[in-house]
């Protein structure tokens, strides 16, 4: 069990809903405010060979940016004029099946590679108080994990684990680089950096994110 929890600091929110000429391209950190939220996410593993292992992940993530911007904004077909004081909600919860191989030598930098599935529910919504417009997008997307890893000394170690895939419509990144330390057989305590990042760019929609996270957690082993 592999439980993770810190702050999201948002970086870029570039959004466009549908992406034509007739909406308004904004940003939801940058026309918006975006403040730091706290976040979390649970990773259950199981091992079902020395070299062979499957994950599921939740992790859900919810921003609510406010402000207002000097320009009107298009979005859904809604019009909300210059000046306005708004309210918008950022909402990306993934769902995540995994599988990862892991190679015999684990005293080299390369531990293990493999396949992910993930299920996005997301959602992003603008409100003036009076009208409000709501993107809704449920999708599964596939993405290539890897683990990289440095032993520091017996109980110390040194890790990049991610999952990414790019394609001509869009890309998807979750890496974490973080700091290990075994207590034990049974525990381990990790903290570190995160980024989250990554959009599509379709006719329906172009909306890119960057998000940061500082995170700490604890695995445990049964």
């Amino acid at each position: 069990l592999d439980i993770e929890a810190g702050g999201a600091f948002s970086g870029y929110n570039d959004v466009r809903i549908p992406n034509n000429i007739q909406s308004t391209r904004f940003s939801l950190t940058d026309d918006l405010e975006s403040d730091p939220v706290l976040s979390f996410r649970l990773n259950l593993h199981y091992r079902i060979h020395e070299r062979h292992r499957i994950s599921i992940l939740y992790t859900p993530l919810k921003i609510t940016p406010e402000g207002s911007v000097d320009r009107d904004v298009v979005y859904q077909g809604k019009t909300f004029s210059a000046g306005d004081d708004l309210s918008a909600v950022y909402r990306f919860d993934s769902y995540r099946l995994q599988y990862r191989y892991y190679f015999p030598d684990q005293r080299k930098f390369i531990r293990g590679i493999g396949l992910t599935v993930k299920v996005r529910d997301a959602e992003i919504s603008v409100s003036d108080g009076v009208q409000s417009a709501k993107k809704l997008d449920t999708g599964v997307v596939p993405l290539i994990n890897f683990l990289f890893a440095y032993d520091l000394a017996a109980e110390w170690s040194l890790y990049l684990d991610g999952e990414a895939l790019a394609s001509p419509f869009g890309r998807a990144a979750d890496i974490l680089a973080a700091l290990k330390y075994d207590v034990n057989e049974r525990y381990s305590l990790k903290a570190g950096y995160r980024i989250l990042e990554g959009g599509s760019d379709v006719d329906e929609v172009y909306t890119f994110a960057l998000i940061h996270y500082a995170v700490a957690g604890i695995i445990v082993n049964f």
